[in-house]
């Protein structure tokens, strides 16, 4: 995936995304209007052994945007690595680390 992140965090953030403020925390989630206007678009279909699906351009910047956001979590992450939309992404240091408590 290559993208301008700064132009993708900023159509996200504006057209979107509402902000949630509790306390100190702010967190960002899907407007209702977005989310319904996903849930119209999404079109899965299988035909035989074949999945088809059809994502809105709503739907494929918030994925961008959920993964690019995990990935920098990732970054920030502890030696063990992180949860992200991909799974848990382990460190090479995170996988050694096991290696030798499972061989120990």
């Amino acid at each position: 995936m290559q993208y301008n992140r700064a132009k993708l965090d900023d159509f996200c953030v504006k057209k979107l995304l509402e902000k949630e403020c509790r306390g100190n925390e702010e967190r960002y989630f899907l407007r209702t209007e977005i989310r319904n206007k996903i849930k119209r678009a999404h079109l899965e279909e299988v035909l035989g052994e074949n999945l088809f699906m059809v994502l809105g351009k709503e739907e494929c910047y918030y994925n961008h945007y959920s993964i690019a956001k995990d990935l920098d979590e990732y970054r920030a992450g502890t030696e063990c690595g992180a949860w992200t939309a991909f799974g848990w992404i382990v460190t090479q240091r995170g996988i050694s680390d096991m290696y030798k408590e499972v061989c120990e």
